[in-house]
């Protein structure tokens, strides 16, 4: 009497189930092994690297290996970096790890970011090569960490934002797209002696082409001042020179604002709002007239 086989679980049978059972035993012990690997001793060496690379002290407190999307992370720990312009920024994780993206056959590598710190978040795909680019967002971003002292002298902004961006760094500046909202901060202008607060500030800037950027809506809206703006920000090889062309709506809600504005020739109806233009530079902005004349009637 013939005796009936049963095949085995899964279907596997003879040289494909001992492969199986090989291929699951490498990759245990190989997770095993990562996940034992020391990589706290890398840490100073990785630190020492980067400030090679970039001039940047950088301190990590702790590394460690992990695996998010199907890809392995590189993770640390405790990271402090100090620029050589003196700012610090200390950052409790850094995760990072390879990005599913065509740039690797571009030769560009594509890495997936995630900080943390108390300054904010930022989660993205960072890629590299000659034209280096970021696409993600920023989450309860400090404004105070914004370099716009170096863009345009006399700006100043505190406060929180979050953003999502879409940008590309290119030989001729960056290029690409910018949406943003911040609550609860103050705006400093050259054309005002004291910051303005704000309780909620939003934009959207489209960056490259023939212009700096192209500011297609600003809002600002506050106790003191409201402010509505669109226009373009030309380019200039000092970006304090770049030439401003914006169409504004001022809103004065506090006497001494509307008194300030005055004395700058703005003219505001009773309601204490005006229709402006804004040029100038970028680091030395004056309202203009229909007349064309800067600082008000003459």
């Amino acid at each position: 009497m013939a005796e009936l086989g049963l095949a085995p679980a899964f279907g596997l049978t003879g040289f494909r189930r001992a492969l199986a059972i090989s291929v699951a035993a490498f990759a245990l012990t190989s997770l095993f092994l990562v996940a034992g690997f020391p990589y706290d001793r890398l840490a100073p060496r990785a630190a020492a690297a980067i400030e090679s690379a970039t001039g940047t002290r950088v301190t990590i407190g702790r590394l460690g290996l992990g695996v998010a999307w199907f890809a392995p992370q590189l993770r640390a720990w405790d990271v402090n970096v100090a620029w050589p312009s003196g700012k610090t920024a200390a950052f409790q994780s850094i995760g990072v790890q390879p990005a599913w993206s065509m740039a690797w056959l571009r030769g560009a590598p594509a890495l997936v970011v995630a900080l943390r710190s108390p300054l904010g978040e930022v989660d993205g795909i960072v890629i590299g090569g000659a034209e280096p680019s970021f696409d993600g967002e920023l989450r309860q971003v400090s404004l105070a960490m914004l370099p716009l002292q170096e863009i345009a002298a006399g700006t100043q902004l505190d406060g929180r934002v979050d953003a999502q961006l879409d940008v590309t760094v290119a030989e001729a500046g960056p290029q690409g797209r910018v949406h943003f909202e911040a609550t609860q901060g103050s705006l400093t202008l050259p054309l005002l002696p004291i910051g303005v607060p704000f309780d909620k500030l939003s934009g959207d800037l489209a960056l490259g082409g023939d212009t700096l950027a192209v500011l297609n809506a600003f809002d600002l809206a506050g106790p003191l001042v409201a402010l509505t703006a669109s226009g373009t920000v030309g380019r200039n090889a000092d970006t304090n020179l770049a030439p401003l062309a914006l169409k504004a709506r001022i809103e004065a809600r506090e006497p001494t604002v509307r008194s300030m504005l005055q004395s700058q020739g703005v003219a505001l109806d009773a309601s204490g709002a005006a229709a402006v233009e804004i040029g100038g530079t970028l680091g030395s902005p004056e309202i203009v007239t229909a007349r064309g004349r800067p600082g008000g009637p003459r």
